[in-house]
C-alpha cells in the first residue's frame, strides 16, 4: 500500500485513556490501586514504547 501515509500519534495518545482513567479515579475518587491495574498500565506504556521504536525504524512517508 504505497502512498498511504497516516499520522498515528493521536491514535497512540488515545491508548493512554485507560491509564489516565485509573490515575484520576485514584486521585479524585479515592479508588484503590490494584496489582492488576498497575500491570495493565505497565503493559500500555511498554506497548507505546515498542510501537514508537518500530515507527522510528520504519521508512518515513
Amino acid at each position: 500500500m504505497s502512498g498511504l501515509c497516516v499520522d498515528i500519534d493521536g491514535i497512540k495518545l488515545s491508548l493512554l485513556n485507560p491509564f489516565f482513567g485509573v490515575l484520576l479515579a485514584y486521585l479524585i475518587l479515592g479508588e484503590p490501586l490494584r496489582v492488576t491495574g498497575l500491570i495493565g498500565a505497565a503493559l500500555i506504556v511498554i506497548g507505546l514504547f515498542l510501537s514508537n521504536q518500530a515507527r522510528a525504524r520504519a521508512p518515513q512517508c
